[in-house]
C-alpha cells in the first residue's frame, strides 16, 4: 500500500486575550500563537509563541498564569491609568495592570490601587489611594480646630 502524503493543511491556533478597564476601554491585548509544521521527512515540529507583560508592581505575567494553581489574576489600577496632576512630579499614564495579590482596595473610595499608588493611614491602619489619603490627613489636622475632645 502506498504511503499518503501529509495534507498541506497544518493546524494552528491563535489566541487573543483582551483586558478592558471599568469603562470598557481596551487596556491590553495579549496574543499567543501555536502552530505545527510538517517537515520534509514527515516529522512534525510544534512552535509556540507567547507574549509576556511586565506589570506595574514589577512582576511578569502571561495568560498561562490564569491556569496555574493558584491562578494569578490581574486588576487595573485607575491611578496608573489616569494619573492626577502634580506640581512636584510628572507621571505618564500606563496600562495599570497589577497582580491582584499585590493590589489593595481604597477604604474610602473603593478603587483598586497598586503598591505605588496607595498609603497606609497611621491612625486607623486602613489602605487608601493617594488622593483619599491626603483628604484623610487634612481632615485629621482640621478636626481638632473645630471639635474638642471631652474627657469622660
Amino acid at each position: 500500500m502506498a504511503r499518503r502524503k501529509p495534507s498541506n493543511i497544518v493546524p494552528s491556533q491563535n489566541t487573543i486575550l483582551t483586558i478592558t478597564d471599568i469603562r470598557g476601554n481596551v487596556v491590553l491585548e495579549v496574543r499567543d500563537e501555536e502552530s505545527l509544521v510538517v517537515n520534509a521527512d514527515g516529522s512534525i515540529t510544534s512552535y509556540n509563541r507567547m507574549s509576556n507583560i511586565q506589570l506595574v508592581d514589577g512582576s511578569v505575567w502571561n495568560r498561562h498564569m490564569l491556569l496555574a494553581k493558584p491562578p494569578i489574576y490581574l486588576g487595573v489600577c485607575e491611578s496608573c491609568r489616569h494619573p492626577g496632576i502634580s506640581l512636584l512630579k510628572r507621571r505618564r499614564p500606563n496600562h495599570g495592570l497589577v497582580a491582584m495579590h499585590r493590589a489593595k482596595l481604597c477604604s474610602s473610595c473603593g478603587t483598586l490601587c497598586c503598591p505605588s499608588d496607595r498609603k497606609l493611614s497611621k491612625r486607623d491602619k486602613q489602605w487608601r489611594c493617594l488622593s483619599c489619603h491626603k483628604k484623610h490627613v487634612l481632615g485629621n489636622l482640621l478636626l481638632p480646630i473645630f471639635y474638642e475632645k471631652k474627657g469622660g
